[in-house]
């Protein structure tokens, strides 16, 4: 933390920037894939792991919760408009929605679960709203290649170019 022409700065820190967004991403597929799986064969498994994928991902980054109206909804009611018992099925995604996010949140204890969750979302609706330093030079808003710059400097220069090659 520093004052600079009567601006506050603090110590940028790039582990909620871009380092958590593999993980949402791989529990966004696991959730599209499971709501498929769950449209054509229903039945307990696929149903608790459909709850248990968009969870994970919410879990896992605020805007991982995205995932719901798609991954979650329209496999429901894509079933219940085939005739297939939706309440059941229904009640099997969400047990397996707060089997992973009270497994996610347990070790901080109740009151330390609502704090961080709280943060999460505080911090995901605000981080853009402050002023950033990328590369020691203060901007701002966030340049458009920021995030790359973060993976650079949190994963090293093989890793985040393997991500932007594999990106293109």
């Amino acid at each position: 933390v520093g004052v600079e022409n009567h601006v506050t700065l603090e110590a940028v820190r790039v582990d909620r920037f871009a380092l958590l967004d593999p993980f949402v991403a791989c529990f966004v597929a696991l959730t599209l894939v499971a709501g498929a799986r769950f449209v054509r064969r229903g039945g307990r498994g696929p149903a608790l792991l459909l709850g248990a994928a968009v969870s994970a991902a919410a879990c896992a980054k605020a805007p991982g919760a995205l995932v719901f109206p798609v991954g979650v909804l329209v496999p429901i009611v894509v079933r219940w408009r085939r005739g297939n018992r939706v309440f059941a099925d229904g009640a099997l995604v969400v047990l397996g929605a707060i089997a992973v996010g009270v497994a996610s949140y347990a070790p901080f204890g109740p009151s330390g679960a609502v704090r961080a969750i709280r943060y999460m979302f505080d911090f995901q609706t605000h981080h853009a709203d402050r002023e950033v330093i990328v590369n020691g030079h203060f901007y701002v808003n966030a340049p458009w290649w920021s995030d790359l710059s973060f993976a650079t400097a949190a994963l090293g220069r093989p890793v985040a170019s393997t991500v932007a090659v594999l990106a293109l």
